[in-house]
């Protein structure tokens, strides 16, 4: 009895050490940041990101798809800090098998520039080779009318939700994107981002453009992809799209 204590004791240990050793690791790379100026840090988490890759795997930025980056080219989140910005969180999260990323921001523009950026979603399309796909506008499901550029694999693991919402009372534009979960933005956020109802079933089926594929990265099968999304899986060069409205925002 004594032998077998001891082998279990020699088993455990190892596995206790190894979850401490998982914690910390979690613990330290992670990021939280508020307040608008702090919005550049979107984008260079990616030097944080690279001290933790390996040399052949480090980036000049997250966008595209696979298990640690944004699985998004966040096309109509802007590159540099909006002059109209109120508002902005980020959180990243860096697991063993995917990254986890949660960004919200809003901007509040003069009614004017509210409509000719509203005018731009409603016209604003993204294309590569023969893929071409607009926004769902959505005024069913949150508290103000949605233009919805992804919202994929809903409660799971690799879930995506990108959109944005418009105040028109206030001509306040919100931004949300979000890997996690969208409770701890909508615990920070000012406005309710969340859905009035249950998250799977935000995006009805008949406008779904991902159903039961199957993805794979380099041959590897990752998961089965269910919602929608704006953009092809593919890590294409030769996108189309025109975003020159996002200049409303400065």
């Amino acid at each position: 009895m004594l032998k077998v204590k001891k082998t279990a004791k020699k088993i455990i240990l190892p596995i206790i050490s190894f979850a401490c050793a998982i914690s910390l690791c979690s613990c330290k790379l992670s990021l939280k940041v508020t307040g608008t100026e702090n919005y550049q840090k979107m984008y260079t988490i990616v030097k944080e990101w690279n001290k933790h890759a390996t040399l052949s795997a480090r980036r000049n930025d997250l966008f595209g798809f696979g298990e640690y980056l944004y699985n998004s080219y966040l096309i109509l989140f802007p590159r540099e800090t909006p002059t109209t910005l109120t508002d902005f969180y980020f959180e990243w999260h860096a697991g063993i098998d995917v990254d986890t990323y949660e960004t919200y921001f809003t901007c509040q523009l003069d009614e004017n520039n509210f409509n000719l950026f509203k005018e731009g979603l409603d016209g604003f399309s993204f294309s590569y080779e023969e893929f071409s796909e607009k926004p769902i506008y959505d005024t069913e499901h949150f508290d103000y009318p949605a233009y919805i550029l992804q919202w994929m694999n809903p409660h799971q693991k690799w879930q995506v939700y990108e959109y944005i919402l418009l105040d028109d009372v206030t001509s306040t534009i919100i931004f949300v994107y979000t890997m996690g979960w969208l409770e701890p933005i909508n615990k920070y956020s000012q406005y309710n981002i969340m859905p009035n109802c249950d998250q799977i079933d935000v995006v009805d089926d008949s406008k779904k453009n991902y159903r039961d594929e199957t993805i794979q990265i380099n041959g590897l099968k990752l998961y089965d992809v269910i919602g929608f999304s704006i953009y092809g899986w593919e890590n294409s060069s030769n996108q189309k799209y025109d975003n020159s409205f996002l200049s409303y925002l400065f």
